[in-house]
Formats: C-alpha cells, sequence, structure tokens
C-alpha cells in the first residue's frame, strides 16, 4: 500500500507540474496579445499624426497658393498624394478646395 500512495503522490505532482506548464503558457499568450495589441495601437496613432501633420501641411499650402505667395516662399506641401479632398476634414468642409481651383488658374509670381 506503501507503494501505491508513492505512485498517486507521483502521479499527483506530475499532473500539477502539467498544470502549472500550462498556465504558464497561456500567460505568455496573453501578455504578447496585450503588447501587440499595444505596438498596434501605437502604430495607429503615428499614422493618424501623419495624416493630421500632412492635412495642415497641405491647407497651408493651398491658402499660400491663393494668395500667390511665390513658390519658393511657401510653406506647407501641395497635395502630392491627391488625397486631401478626401482625408482631409478641414480641407473637404472648408473654401480651401475652392481657392486651391482659384490659385491653379493664377500664375504664380517669383
Amino acid at each position: 500500500m506503501n507503494r501505491r500512495n508513492r505512485n498517486l503522490d507521483t502521479a499527483v505532482n506530475i499532473a500539477g507540474g502539467f498544470v502549472g506548464l500550462v498556465a504558464i503558457g497561456l500567460l505568455a499568450v496573453a501578455l504578447a496579445a496585450v503588447q501587440y495589441s499595444d505596438a498596434r495601437a501605437s502604430r495607429d496613432q503615428v499614422a493618424a499624426e501623419a495624416q493630421r501633420q500632412y492635412c495642415q501641411d497641405v491647407a497651408l499650402w493651398i491658402a499660400e497658393e491663393a494668395r500667390n505667395v511665390p513658390l519658393a516662399q511657401r510653406v506647407g506641401q501641395p497635395d502630392y498624394r491627391g488625397t486631401a479632398a478626401e482625408q482631409c476634414p478641414a480641407i473637404r468642409h472648408s473654401h480651401l478646395l475652392e481657392l486651391a481651383q482659384v490659385g491653379q488658374r493664377q500664375p504664380v509670381r517669383f
């Protein structure tokens, strides 16, 4: 009977060790998922900030173009992606697009 108790104790220890390993594995998977989620949120935040900056630069360019500011003295950047009218709410919901169209018809003075 004593041998049987030792075998039972050994089996319980093995099972407990297995359960512990599974728990550690699940914890590692959960931590990896949290880190992946944080990294993705950070990437999305950086992309949103880059888009906001792009829209701001395009708006500055359009406004200065409409005021006939010489090309070498303008700030911002032209809409080189061609997406400002669709992806920039400040440009889409303002008169800046009309200014850009007017500005394109007028020659730039250097």
